[in-house]
């Protein structure tokens, strides 16, 4: 069936598109020109194809690759300027690390030694807190009775401040 959809060339790649760093354009002299005139006449980027592309940002037009000593040291220099730059910034994280690690361990031995404090104190407020509770529920002033007595006193005290 040749009125396929398939049938045509348009559905393929140009010639001048597959070669991503040729030095000249490829117009497709040859078999393939009517097909290669009707995709750039729909293709938008078809004038594109038209002009040269160079094998490398460092080439001349001519074609020929510059590879003075010039360009070669300003290369250089650059590449060894980025890498002290990164050689600094690896330095830094570094510090930044180790100072995190010794400022974790001093944390976690400050809290170690808090919790052997607490776990040392625990039965003396323990000891304390049931004295407290013997000497509320035996003393001849009760829990009650401490609460009216303050309860008065801020009485006291806010009519003063209203009045």
């Amino acid at each position: 069936m040749s009125s396929s959809r398939y049938s045509s060339q348009l559905h393929q790649r140009d010639q001048t598109r597959t070669s991503l760093f040729s030095t000249t354009s490829n117009n497709g002299g040859g078999g393939g020109s009517s097909s290669n005139n009707i995709s750039k006449s729909n293709n938008v980027l078809a004038t594109e194809t038209d002009l040269p592309r160079s094998s490398s940002p460092y080439s001349t037009p001519s074609g020929q690759k510059d590879y003075s000593s010039s360009l070669m040291d300003q290369l250089e220099s650059q590449n060894n300027v980025e890498i002290n730059e990164m050689t600094e910034k690896v330095k830094l994280l570094k510090n930044i690390g180790l100072k995190m690690n010794t400022e974790l361990n001093s944390s976690s031995i400050n809290i170690k030694s808090l919790n052997e404090n607490f776990e040392k104190m625990l039965p003396v407020v323990k000891r304390y807190g049931t004295r407290v509770g013997v000497i509320g529920r035996d003393g001849w002033f009760t829990f009650k009775g401490w609460l009216i007595f303050f309860g008065l006193v801020f009485l006291i005290f806010f009519i003063r401040w209203i009045f």
